[in-house]
This record gives C-alpha cells, structure tokens and sequence, in this order.
C-alpha cells in the first residue's frame, strides 16, 4: 500500500504513525537465539538492550540509547524472513506494533528493532510500557571481598490453595565471572519476567544467591530482611508486578 494510502487509513482509525529514530534488524540462523526476543514488545532499559545486542549482533558498537526519552520496540518473524514495523499510536496512548514480513520457508528468525520517543505512549499492544520486574543486587561495602562466582536469581510462582504443590521457576538470570571488592559497595541491576504475565491466582517470590559451583556462600534478601522475597502483583485484571524496583541485599551464609 503507498505510503499516503497508508497514513490516510491510520487518520481515519483515529490513529498516528510513530517516527522511527532508527531501526537494526536482520536474519538469524541460529534458532536458539529466538528466545532473546520472540514474546518482547519493546526493549526499555540499557541493560538489556546492551545483552540481547551482543546476543545477536556480537562486537557490533552498541548504540548510545536515553531509555529516559525512548525505547526500542521488537517485531519478531518466523523462518528467514524479513520484516518490517509500522508502528501507530492510538488517541488513548496506545501503541501497535504491526509488521508484515516477507514468506520464506525454512529454519531461523527474522528480527526488526526500532528506536522511538516514549512521548504519548502509555502501553504497547495494550501492555504496560513497564513489564517485568525491575531490580538491583547489592553487596555492602562491609561484605568480604570474592571472585570468580556466580550470581543466581529465580523468579518462583506458586499457588496459595495447594499446599502440597512446589512452586514453578517463572524465569532466572545468572551472571558467571561474579566478584565483589571489600571496602566498596556493589551494585548489580536487573530485569526478570519481562515475557510473562503474572496471574491473579498465583503467588510470586524471588530468590537470590552467590555460588561458588554448587555451593550457596552468599543470600540476597528483600531490602535486606529475612524470609520470603515475595513479589505482589497489581490490578484486577493483571497485567503487571506491583513492585517494579526491587532491592536484593547479600550477607555471607557463612
């Protein structure tokens, strides 16, 4: 469809193109990496900007992005295909990333992302901007220094009716090569469960460790106090994690 025609038809469903800032994209062979970003309808943090780039795109310069004043919206295409966003916004807020992809048969992915102002967003798809849960680990300065460990954290659900029923891992991040100086504190951001979208009858709780191989040397607890790490949930129709910035502070186990 020409573009006029197409910039037409959105005027008339009450709906606005967005203006790319720019776009990266191309053809994976390797299906394995599909699961960095099928089920993801934006990227909204640097982090995870920066991993799932050199995920697919290796020692590519990674490009300086202001997650404050935009995001980078994802379209996904199965096979070794193309594909192509043209994202509108509608008078409430609400942003639709239609694709359309080229057909052809075949292993691999085709991925697109592309730059755009957060300005008069308020959801993607019908989806809250902010999906996931959001935190930091933090290792006190007073901690004793180590290297070489790695840093586990799960995500758990449950449900709250069925007491003889363990709890289902909902998603996990480890970082290998983890280290920790004395003397100085260390802070380590994370996002979990950006894919998922919790339930209204289950349960959430988070789980934090350091391992030295299979042993636990080091426990992050919620803002620094025992028990469980529970995460909420929020709305009656859930769509989104109540706590949104979560605090996991680490003692020795030892």
């Amino acid at each position: 469809m020409p573009l006029c025609l197409l910039l037409a038809l959105f005027a008339m469903m009450g709906q606005e193109p967005i203006e790319s800032l720019g776009t990266w994209g191309g053809v994976v062979a390797d299906e394995r990496l599909k699961g960095l970003v099928e089920g993801r309808d934006a990227i909204v943090d640097g982090d995870e900007f920066a991993e799932l780039w050199k995920g697919l795109r290796g020692d590519e310069p990674i490009p300086q992005i202001d997650f404050k004043e935009e995001l980078v919206l994802v379209a996904v295409a199965d096979g070794p295909n193309r594909v192509a966003m043209t994202p509108r916004m509608s008078e409430g807020g609400d942003l639709k990333t239609d694709a359309v992809a080229t057909l052809i048969g075949g292993p691999g992915f085709g991925y697109q992302w592309m730059r755009v102002s957060r300005g008069g967003i308020k959801t993607i798809n019908g989806k809250a901007i902010d999906r996931g849960i959001r935190g930091r680990v933090i290792i006190p300065a007073a901690v004793a220094g180590f290297e070489g460990r790695t840093l586990e954290l799960q995500l758990w659900e449950y449900d709250p009716r069925l007491a003889d029923v363990g709890a289902t891992l909902i998603d996990k991040r480890f970082v290998e090569g983890y280290a920790h100086v004395s003397g100085e504190a260390t802070e380590t951001p994370f996002r979990l469960a950006a894919k998922y979208e919790p339930r209204a009858d289950r349960k959430y709780y988070l789980t934090c460790f350091i391992l030295r191989g299979d042993e636990r040397t080091h426990i992050g607890e919620r803002d620094g106090e025992s028990g469980l790490a529970t995460i909420g949930t929020r709305g009656e129709n859930v769509s989104r994690w109540d706590a949104t910035s979560v605090k996991m502070i680490v003692r020795s186990v030892q």
